[in-house]
């Protein structure tokens, strides 16, 4: 186990407005749902970050491309996608195109970070 798998989260601005980052975190730390493939692997989180929202895209958002791009050069080995990236079962328009600059740059994807919650009244 000497070998660290260097890992980045790419989340929803729009969960933002109800989403800690607990759960992801949490399946990460602990290795479970989407992580549980680097059960005997040592892994790092490099970049936890969010898109910047739905009227964003590579071609007309400078930070957001600047944002991709300090990810490309920072050694990441494997890119997960939130949860929230999806909605009714699909990928937004904008996380996929970031995907392909992130697999065109070699690096890893997957889709999905832990197990979709229920919110529930207390």
């Amino acid at each position: 186990m000497n070998d660290i798998k260097r890992i980045a989260m790419f989340n929803c601005l729009q969960a933002n407005s109800c989403c800690t980052g607990k759960a992801c975190l949490q399946a990460f730390y602990q290795k479970t749902d989407s992580f549980s493939v680097y059960d005997r692997v040592n892994i790092e989180l490099v970049v936890f970050a969010r898109c910047n929202g739905c009227q964003s895209t590579l071609e007309n958002d400078k930070g957001l491309l600047e944002k991709i791009n300090c990810m490309l050069s920072s050694a990441i080995d494997v890119v997960h996608f939130g949860i929230c990236t999806k909605r009714n079962g699909r990928e937004c328009e904008l996380i996929t195109a970031i995907g392909k600059k992130f697999g065109d740059g070699g690096i890893s994807m997957v889709r999905g970070t832990h197990r979709a919650r229920k919110l529930t009244d207390k």
